[in-house]
Parts: C-alpha cells; structure tokens; sequence
C-alpha cells in the first residue's frame, strides 16, 4: 500500500490553516483506507478519517506544526504506511 500526497495553501479558508490532500492505493490500485493524523510534536492523535472510493482525502490543519501521517491496510494484508514530517502548506 502506498500514499501518494500532495499539500497546498487555501488562505481564503483562514491565514492559520494549510491543506493536506492525497490518494491511498493499495497494489498500484486507489482504495478507501483509514487515515491517522497525530501531532509529530507530542503523538497526540488528532484526526481519524478515511479516504472516499478513489482513494482521495483531505484535511486542514494548522500550519504552525509537523504532523504524521499513516494509513491502515482494510485487509491487514499490508503493513501501515506512514508519511512523517508533514507540514500543511
């Protein structure tokens, strides 16, 4: 399984928040996964969500931190893929 993500701005949504947008795929193949955010600062989980049908997610947070990022195999099959140092733009 891997995440493909992008980041980009939205200042008309607030100066304080960025976007985080991607697409989990799974063999090559987009699918709905479970996505974890947590605070690189202090591991505190911070988002739970998942990724529609295609695949495609996203998320503002605040700009002012690195976050983590990883997201959970549906099958178990896979092992977690995680994206570190994250930092919505």
């Amino acid at each position: 399984m891997k995440i493909e993500m992008r980041v980009s701005s939205k200042r008309q949504f607030t100066g304080d928040f960025g976007k985080v947008a991607g697409t989990t795929y799974q063999q090559g193949v987009p699918i709905s996964a479970r996505i974890k955010i947590m605070s690189r600062h202090n591991l505190n989980g911070l988002a739970d969500l998942k990724s529609d049908s295609s695949g495609a997610y996203s998320i503002y947070l605040p700009r002012f931190a690195k976050y983590t990022i990883f997201s959970l195999s549906p099958s178990g099959k896979f092992n977690a893929v995680i994206q570190d140092n994250v930092v919505p733009k």
